[in-house]
């Protein structure tokens, strides 16, 4: 064995000799060398190594290196050896790490003709907010359905009133992407979901390219007001409710729209209304103040039902009224 120090890098080379069952075991013959070195220096350090006999190579380094905010990691294979044949005679391996500005992760490999990328940030200083990044350029694994290319975006902010995520991926050619609102006050409650896949032409699964949730309720003293619409591609179904309750007066007002060929099948038009009203007068005159002799007259109720014309001029309108008689 033979070692030499010069500052802050070693060298070795060992030497193997006849007779040796540990190396005769694993196929080297003697006569086999192993040579290695290591340095280290200002926050970066490589350790390498080299098996070599009878003209037969095979070399491992690894180099790391750490700075103030980032760091790298470096493994390198190289060999030309018959019992490494399964192995490609040439692979690369690199890894980095950022931590400025964010959270960043890169990584690369490649093996022969093989080579994968894959990148990834991430923040949280303006809530979450994500960046990743897979590509491949080895066609045997893409024969075996691998994709060449992954892509996935996001973020996530979330408040005291809201939340707001919104993700994307992308698998080669294809994407697919959501939207997620959610907002709540004292009085006001929204929900918004969006779900696209492209490209735009008829899925294999059956699945819309296009899915719409919207929803939103609101109160206000004797109000109230709800309205929900959901869509499908370019089929949707829509409908809105007002509610009003007072003292005296009690009003109800809802409308349905749609465009689905289904519910037309179903005697369900495309546009249907309700409205609805219902009070109590005081019956003889009614001065500045009443008198405690008025008595209220009895209540009263008006139903009103609507669809679109089946003809110009043509109502079709549906009135009820009603009273009831204490």
């Amino acid at each position: 064995m033979l070692e030499q120090h010069a500052g802050n890098q070693s060298a070795w080379t060992l030497a193997s000799e006849p007779g040796c069952p540990l190396l005769e075991g694993l196929g080297l013959p003697a006569g086999t060398e192993l040579i290695g070195s290591l340095q280290a220096a200002g926050g970066e350090a490589e350790a390498s190594g080299a098996l070599a006999w009878a003209g037969q190579t095979a070399s491992l380094t690894l180099a790391a290196a750490m700075h103030q905010s980032e760091a790298t990691l470096q493994v390198k294979l190289s060999h030309a050896l018959p019992a490494l044949r399964a192995v490609p005679p040439e692979a690369l391996l690199t890894v980095q790490l950022g931590w400025e500005a964010g959270h960043r992760l890169g990584l690369e490999l490649q093996v022969g003709a093989c080579e994968l990328q894959g990148s990834g940030e991430l923040h949280l200083d303006r809530g979450l907010q994500w960046q990743v990044l897979a590509q491949s350029s080895c066609e045997a694994l893409q024969a075996l359905g691998v994709p060449g290319r992954v892509n996935s975006s996001g973020t996530v902010a979330v408040n005291s009133v809201a939340a707001d995520t919104w993700v994307l991926v992308a698998v080669d050619n294809s994407t697919l992407q959501g939207l997620l609102i959610l907002k709540a006050t004292e009085s006001q409650q929204e929900v918004e979901l969006l779900l696209t896949h492209g490209p735009a032409q008829p899925s294999p699964s059956g699945l819309p390219a296009r899915v719409l949730l919207e929803l939103a309720t609101e109160s206000h003293g004797p109000g109230y007001r709800r309205s929900l619409r959901v869509a499908l591609d370019s089929k949707q179904v829509s409908e809105e409710l007002m509610f009003t309750q007072q003292p005296e007066h009690i009003s109800l007002d809802y409308t349905l729209e749609h465009n689905i060929p289904v519910l037309r099948t179903l005697w369900v038009e495309d546009k249907l209304g309700l409205q609805s009203t219902s009070g109590t007068s005081w019956m003889g005159t009614t001065p500045a103040n009443p008198p405690t002799t008025n008595l209220p007259a009895p209540p009263s109720l008006h139903v009103d039902v609507f669809s679109p014309p089946q003809s110009p001029g043509a109502s079709q309108l549906r009135d009820f009224h009603g009273g009831f008689i204490p």
